[in-house]
């Protein structure tokens, strides 16, 4: 999973898709929670220009902060 080839695998996303399983159960469960706090990118990050700012608009013009809550997404 480490290299930039890792989505070519068929397992890269069973194991991601468990993980977005994993945080919607987590939301439902803990809705009063803060979910997600952006602290940065850390200087021991070891790719720092592949992170995104938190309210950047990506391709299609969707920012990460806008689909970390999947109940608001119907």
């Amino acid at each position: 999973m480490a290299s930039g080839a890792s989505p070519l695998d068929r397992l890269f996303y069973l194991r991601h898709c468990n993980l977005d399983r994993l945080w919607s159960i987590w939301q439902l469960n803990n809705p009063g929670k803060v979910q997600y706090e952006h602290l940065g990118v850390l200087s021991s990050d070891s790719v720092p220009n592949a992170r995104v700012a938190i309210n950047a608009q990506m391709v299609g013009g969707t920012a990460p902060a806008s689909v970390l809550d999947h109940t608001q997404l119907g």
